[in-house]
């Protein structure tokens, strides 16, 4: 009886383990191997900048995210950190150079203090309007520009990005003649070759923080801004701004970067598919940046703005030739910068 129920045990354990080695070979469970490389196949990005969600980068990120989640079937993606999140511009090079933030779109405002290359971009009336600066970011003395960044930044580029066109936005009258501007408090980007140029027109460049803008134009702390008709519309300016003058004397663009410890570990598949769907929202940018454009003039006239431009430009466009010719005496890569642009550009 005894030996009976080991025999029934024994018998018992056996059939037990048959079902878990039948369970396993049908596939009810997967292999380790399996998860890890699923979970390695996906890649969700950061990429941030300092504008509000209403800038114009923004919506280009959400196209680039759109793109690349198509181009690559899900597998890889994008998360926005707009709004100056994860700190300003020197925060955001330094995380990318550390691998901590994948990737950013940095102004060329900033960069010229990293490469005095990039003051090739600020150089006033160098660049008419917005077709002619996208023709510009895809010629060799641009991309001349952007290999001009340290190794040591950490960053891979993978192009040019734009905002808009620069005009002058006033708290009360519209600038008529150049020398209006004299002794006037006008916001720039802190960039040194936006505020000589200022400077040699007489005019007290101001470089308040972003976000400070909109309180320091309300209060009267500056007279003005440095600024295109995007940027006063996104940023409610045109609640204390009530003068926007045309002048389109800068072309305010930036670079999009990835983080080259990040870029270094993507297969060169990832890597081409980043570069592709980059490739289109860049496209978008630009035709999304002129359409914007127009519709913000519009909209500045309806909330009671009003709209003019500077009859005879003819002594800044003198000063702005005498400017740029400095420039180009103190950098190789801006002197052919130049030359292509004034190649380019319509008569």
């Amino acid at each position: 009886m005894k030996k009976a129920r080991v025999s029934l045990l024994i018998m018992m354990i056996l059939m037990t383990l048959s079902l878990i080695g039948c369970g396993t070979n049908q596939g009810e469970s997967p292999s380790s191997d399996m998860v890890s490389a699923s979970q390695e196949d996906v890649h969700i990005f950061k990429i941030a900048h300092i504008g509000p969600e209403s800038n114009i980068w923004t919506k280009v990120m959400v196209k680039f995210n759109e793109e690349l989640v198509e181009q690559s079937d899900g597998r890889l993606s994008l998360e926005l950190y707009p709004n100056a999140v994860l700190g300003n511009e020197p925060d955001l090079m330094l995380q990318m150079n550390t691998g901590s933030l994948d990737m950013a779109f940095i102004t060329a405002a900033e960069l010229t203090n990293r490469s005095s290359s990039f003051n090739a971009w600020f150089l006033p009336f160098l660049l008419e309007d917005t077709h002619t600066a996208k023709i510009m970011t895809e010629t060799d003395e641009a991309k001349a520009i952007l290999d001009s960044l340290s190794e040591d930044e950490g960053v891979h580029a993978l192009g040019y990005t734009f905002i808009e066109t620069r005009h002058i936005l006033m708290r009360d009258s519209l600038v008529n003649d150049v020398d209006e501007l004299r002794g006037k408090k006008i916001r720039v980007t802190p960039s040194p070759v936006i505020i000589s140029w200022w400077e040699s027109l007489g005019v007290a460049p101001t470089p308040i923080p972003l976000p400070d803008v909109y309180s320091a134009l309300q209060t009267g702390v500056i007279d003005g801004i440095d600024i295109g008709p995007i940027g006063v519309m996104t940023s409610n300016l045109y609640e204390s701004g009530k003068s926007l003058t045309k002048l389109n004397h800068m072309m305010f663009t930036g670079v999009s970067f990835v983080s080259e410890k990040i870029w270094n570990n993507l297969s060169n598949e990832d890597q081409k598919l980043i570069q592709a769907a980059f490739n289109v929202a860049k496209e978008y940018n630009f035709e999304l940046s002129e359409e914007l454009e127009r519709e913000s003039f519009a909209e500045f006239e309806v909330q009671n703005g009003k709209i003019g431009q500077i009859e005879d430009l003819q002594l800044i466009y003198e000063k702005a030739e005498e400017f740029n010719n400095k420039y180009s005496e103190s950098d190789e890569k801006i002197k052919a910068f130049i030359e292509k642009a004034k190649e380019i550009r319509p008569n």
